[in-house]
């Protein structure tokens, strides 16, 4: 093969690999080629977050109203449709009458059941306000205890109680930034020599660029330079027409990238949160009584592999049928690596006012030591082990696990021109 060959063949290449975008009209290429391409896209997007430890991808706290009951379901209802959300209030009507539901435990977002899905460009520039009306939530949380009531004639009967507890948070960035990878120019050319591969490894594109590579190799041979440019410029448009077919689900490739790169943050972020918890004696809705209410608000620094949580809540109880007003003021330090994290949690707990016959301390301390290991997806399972607050309890010391899902992967959309034609709807 002469060096003209060997030069014209390298500038078909190039070429193969960058060229511009034809029509979307043309009709779609065999579903073998588009799922390699998407496969493709979907390998590099993975190959991002490789080296970001899971514990930073979308993995969600428990949420305000699961704490202020003190209670970690297994199950959390994710409604992510008026429809699914209606089907979780409707668990509070039986035979017409209010009722509370047994170990119920949902969360949903307002702005998710009810916006656009954004695009990836305005997902990533979002200020902090924006953020917080956004990252919006609202939790639902009811539990079951029973007590022994005996009566004057010494007959002892067991009663069910329910709480029902409801929470508010959100949460914004207040400095640093995303990491890169995740912009819709990067994930445009990402598809772009997604496609490039899927082309050039399918047998159309293989069979395509034998054929037009030894038509130009006997050209130059024949130190026909014109022909060697008429043939490259028609193995450009051929090889342009397959790669235009190749159908890949943008939307799908920018969400991935955001729950694998771009919803790690690196700097400072703040969330605020509330809840307040009601009781109801006996199961019964219209006897409710107030239980307590908690604010609080904690402040994070997130590390590459080391994290600060900066923790400061007051809390209201009236659980005792007296007011029992607590602060706590505590942090927690997370070492992150891979598919686990290691941390440990220190808060301490004074009372500003407590009933007169509280057998409490005023000041009081949790410390915890923990380790959560991604088992699947936004599944963690938590170990832990400490001491808790009631230091003069002998229960105090404690040992848990649970496991938490997250809240759910984020979906945003990619300009429908990076991914090229969409499929065709079935019939």
């Amino acid at each position: 093969m002469t060096r003209a060959a060997v030069l014209a063949i390298a500038a078909i290449s190039t070429h193969i690999a960058f060229a511009p975008r034809a029509s979307a009209d043309d009709a779609a290429a065999p579903p073998t080629a588009s799922a390699a391409a998407e496969a493709s896209a979907s390998a590099a997007v993975e190959r991002k977050g490789a080296d970001l430890p899971d514990f930073d991808k979308i993995r969600t706290p428990d949420s305000p109203a699961f704490t202020l009951l003190e209670v970690s379901p297994t199950q959390i209802e994710r409604p992510t449709t008026p429809k699914q959300l209606t089907a979780v209030f409707s668990k509070f009507v039986s035979d017409g009458n209010a009722v509370i539901p047994k170990n119920l435990a949902a969360e949903f977002s307002p702005f998710g059941l009810l916006a656009a899905v954004p695009k990836v460009r305005n997902y990533l520039d979002r200020g902090p306000g924006r953020q917080a009306f956004e990252n919006f939530t609202i939790s639902i949380a009811t539990a079951s205890t029973t007590r022994d009531v005996t009566d004057d004639m010494g007959v002892t009967t067991t009663h069910t109680d329910s709480s029902l507890g409801l929470g508010l948070r959100t949460n914004f960035k207040l400095s640093g930034k995303p990491a890169n990878g995740c912009t819709e120019e990067e994930l445009t050319q990402l598809i772009d020599r997604a496609k490039s591969e899927a082309v050039s490894s399918s047998p159309e594109g293989v069979a395509l660029l034998r054929q037009f590579g030894q038509d130009i190799a006997a050209a130059a041979a024949r130190r026909a330079p014109q022909e060697v440019e008429t043939l490259r410029q028609k193995l450009n448009a051929d090889t342009l027409a397959l790669k235009t077919k190749l159908v890949v689900d943008g939307d799908k490739i920018a969400s991935l990238c955001i729950k694998e790169v771009g919803s790690v943050h690196r700097g400072w972020i703040m969330e605020v949160a509330g809840a307040v918890g009601a009781r109801f004696p006996d199961d019964v809705a219209k006897d409710g009584r107030y239980q307590r209410t908690s604010l609080w608000t904690d402040v994070a620094y997130e590390g590459d592999h080391l994290s600060l949580v900066f923790l400061v809540r007051g809390l209201d109880d009236k659980s005792s049928g007296k007011h029992a007003y607590l602060g706590d003021l505590g942090g927690r330090a997370i070492l992150a690596k891979d598919a686990y994290a290691v941390s440990l949690e220190a808060i301490w707990r004074h009372a500003f006012d407590l009933p007169a016959m509280s057998p409490d301390d005023a000041d009081s301390f949790r410390l915890a030591l923990a380790l959560d290991i991604h088992l699947w997806s936004s599944t963690w399972l938590t170990l832990a082990f400490g001491h808790d607050f009631a230091s003069s309890n002998p229960g105090s010391l404690f040992s848990l696990a649970n496991i938490k899902y997250g809240v759910g992967d984020p979906k945003v959309k990619l300009d429908a021109a990076s991914a090229g034609p969409l499929a065709t709807p079935p019939p």
